[in-house]
């Protein structure tokens, strides 16, 4: 008896396996025909919604055109443009998506990749980590959740700890308690703020609720590695740079009329530093048009 249970929870198992390459050839759309690399390292999926499933694969493929390999020396990293422009730096690697391209490989069956990228971002002579806002030490913990190396995230705590000072000294008002960016430096140029100054391309400085909110989850991120790594003193510091953060956004950076978050100009400091929820200044500039995000 117990045998045949045994043959039929088997036979059951078997039934639930996906046909990798029957899965692969339904879609159309393919430039990239390098079956066994998917069948290697992506995690199979098929849903009653075509749509759905196509786009999950189309992600995959778009993953793989991206994905180079610069040196012995620097391993895998991704562009954002095939092409590889002049603004981009070492091997065609732009931090502008770098952290939902992490946040993507995070989910290939083997860690080497993800890996290789997030050291790429600290190790590799050419890479621009702070050339555009991104969240790198957020998407290599997210990596690091789903790959668990405790000593792959702690031999990379140095790194996230310069990288986020290295912000801290450039785009930090202290006075204020948050982080000012330019639309176009936010990725997110020829945008509707940009459109309001003489630089249609930049933009003007501001206090944006995307760029803080990176910063924060950054924080977040680098206190829990430090816990990891048993550096009380560090987890407490980005612990409270944190919640400080949270608290400046909500106090100044939330409209309430709206209920949602909107970004402010970069004024003078004593302004910005006194500015109330409710002042006048605040409902004026509220009221215009802007690039915002829902932070929760």
């Amino acid at each position: 008896m117990a045998a045949l249970v045994s043959i039929a929870v088997s036979r059951d198992v078997e039934g639930q396996i996906l046909n990798k390459q029957k899965l692969l050839s339904e879609q159309t759309f393919w430039d990239n025909r390098d079956w066994n690399w998917y069948a290697e390292h992506i995690p199979f999926f098929e849903c009653p919604d075509p749509e759905i499933t196509t786009t999950y694969y189309y992600r995959w493929e778009l993953l793989t055109k991206h994905l180079t390999y610069g040196s012995p020396n620097s391993g895998y990293s991704f562009t954002e443009f095939i092409d590889r422009p002049f603004w981009s730096g070492a091997y065609g690697a732009i931090s502008c998506p770098a952290g939902h391209q992490l946040y993507e490989a995070r989910w290939l069956r083997k860690p080497q990749i993800g890996r290789d990228y997030a050291r790429y971002w600290f190790r590799t002579p050419g890479a621009q980590p702070r050339n555009y806002s991104t969240w790198l030490a957020d998407a290599i913990m997210a990596f690091g959740t789903v790959h668990q190396d405790d000593k792959f995230l702690i031999d990379l705590l140095p790194d996230l700890i310069k990288n986020y000072e290295g912000w801290e000294e450039r785009h930090y008002v202290k006075e204020v308690g948050l982080y000012w960016q330019t639309g176009h430096d936010d990725g997110m140029e020829f945008n509707i703020n940009s459109r309001q100054t003489q630089d249609i391309l930049r933009g003007a400085p501001s206090y944006r609720p995307s760029f803080n909110a990176y910063m924060w989850a950054d924080a977040v991120a680098i206190a829990q590695i430090a816990r990891l790594a048993g550096q009380g003193d560090v987890h407490l510091q980005f612990e409270q740079k944190a919640a400080k953060l949270k608290s400046n956004m909500e106090k100044l950076l939330w409209d309430d009329r709206r209920k949602f978050f909107s970004r402010f100009s970069r004024t003078t400091k004593n302004e910005m530093a006194t500015r109330s929820r409710h002042s006048p200044r605040r409902t004026r500039l509220a009221s215009s048009p802007a690039m915002c995000m829902v932070v929760s």
